[in-house]
């Protein structure tokens, strides 16, 4: 559990091959048949979450409100007062010494995935000894390892974290030479070229086995099933814009693919115009006089003019439409990445659509059963039954 706990926080906070630039040497030690292989630049992931903070900081709805900067502030000091005792146990800044992360993933019918993560960083020499002080340090062909958990080893190697599947620790520690190209091969979306701003690629290729199960799973008449069983390769690429890319294995699986993601550039391009309607039906009705509102929401809620100029500069008009194109069998998406934001405000919103109203009756409820009560006093004799008379 704490190797999965420190993987997850690389990947929240977040040598070379020539084929993969500065990842190259990452992949080099991952399982070349790898089925979810994962990088990521961690450092502009960093930059990237403390600008849009800054951001934030500077929108009209928070200069007006000292109320909320003070919120936001307590917030981020909240942050570094919950860091500063990992940073003290780990003698590393998860916010400032980490580069660049790899992983990879193999995914085994029936059993636990087989896993490889390789993270770049500036780590004290006895970081092993204290990310996990109950394993015992042993020395493997002149590498000091230490054992976290049952089937995880962890090794510092070069600057470089290496945690592993036992069934993969060696080959991850020491490839011998082994460069990328296989793996590559396999998820070619890795080798392209890093432009500014990249944030993390993911590439995922559904095995066989897996296919089999979900086509026993499969919902009457095997409606949809064939978006996945005809899904050879899956890539994802978050940067200053957004690419989503399906490889099919077949032309009627494109074609399938080529209409799904057509229906999603479409909600996409919506869902900006949208979510702008959203928040100014929201200031139509204005919302901060409901008594159940939480007390932070209510201070976006009270300044009308600051909230509006706000989500001018949050959800602004699209500057490019999505697009989308089918190159034989290979579907792609490219789109901004604020109008991934936009439908996630569109999603909450239609969640509002229904939980403001439940709310408005819940109360309406709760105020007709105290009425009721009121009106008959506790120690009052039961109503006869309808049509009156004993027995």
């Amino acid at each position: 559990m704490r190797v999965l706990l420190l993987v997850g926080l690389i990947g929240a906070v977040g040598c070379g091959g020539k084929d993969a630039g500065p990842f190259g040497g990452l992949l080099a030690r991952l399982p070349a048949d790898a089925d979810l292989v994962v990088t990521m630049d961690v450092a502009e992931s960093v930059r990237t979450g403390r600008a849009w903070a800054d951001e934030l900081q500077l929108l009209p709805l928070l200069q007006a409100s000292q109320e909320l900067k003070d919120l936001l502030q307590g917030q981020r000091s909240a942050l570094d007062l919950l860091l500063a005792p990992m940073r003290d146990k780990l003698g590393l800044d998860p916010f400032k010494d980490l580069g660049l992360a790899a992983l990879g993933l193999r995914l085994v019918p029936g059993a636990e995935p087989r896993m490889v993560a390789v993270v770049q960083g500036t780590f004290p020499p006895d970081f092993l000894k204290r990310a996990f002080p109950e394993a015992p340090v042993e020395e493997r062909d002149g590498v000091q390892v230490v054992r976290p958990e049952k089937d995880v080893e962890a090794a510092l190697l070069d600057g470089q974290l290496v945690l592993a599947h036992t069934e993969l620790a060696a080959q991850a520690r020491k490839p011998e030479g082994k460069g990328p190209e296989a793996l590559l091969a396999r998820h070619p979306v890795h080798a392209g070229k890093i432009e500014p701003g990249f944030l993390v690629r993911a590439s995922f290729i559904l095995p066989a086995a897996l296919k089999t199960e979900l086509a026993k799973d499969a919902p009457p008449a095997g409606v949809g099933l064939g978006l996945l069983t005809g899904l050879a390769r899956c890539e994802l690429e978050l940067g200053r814009e957004v690419r989503l890319s399906v490889v099919a294995a077949d032309e009627r699986a494109a074609e399938s693919w080529h209409y799904l993601m057509t229906a999603l550039a479409d909600g996409l391009m919506g869902s900006q115009h949208a979510a702008r309607a959203i928040a100014q039906l929201a200031l139509s009705l204005d919302l901060d006089r409901l008594p159940d509102v939480p007390a932070p929401v209510r201070l976006l809620l009270k300044d009308d003019a600051a909230l509006a100029t706000s989500v001018e500069v949050l959800l602004p008009p699209p500057a490019a439409l999505p697009d989308v194109r089918r190159e034989a069998l290979t579907v792609s998406l490219r789109s901004e990445r604020k109008s991934w934001l936009a439908l996630g405000v569109v999603g909450a919103g239609m969640l509002g659509v229904f939980l403001v109203p439940a709310m408005m009756v819940g109360l309406a409820m709760d105020d007709l059963d105290e009425s009721l009560k009121a009106a008959v006093p506790p120690d009052a004799p039961p109503a006869p039954p309808a049509g009156g008379g004993a027995p």
